[in-house]
């Protein structure tokens, strides 16, 4: 099964992310009194500094990413 040029598009841009659960272990340990979910920006941050991913991170990046693309 191939997807529509337009998901493709989008998730090409993600492909090199590793899917990692570390990252969230991560998060959770270090934001004792913060919200477990971080923002977008925060992810984005985050990957530019440390370099990493996650499963959850990379799905609602993703979703951040289709939707700024108006799908």
């Amino acid at each position: 099964m191939q997807p529509p040029i337009y998901i493709r598009s989008i998730w090409d841009k993600f492909s090199t992310f590793p899917m990692e659960t570390l990252t969230k272990l991560w998060v959770y340990h270090a934001q004792v009194n913060k919200p477990k979910q971080r923002s977008v920006s925060q992810m984005k941050e985050d990957r530019e500094r440390f370099g990493v991913t996650g499963n959850c991170y990379l799905a609602i990046w993703l979703l951040d990413a289709f939707e700024k693309e108006g799908y």
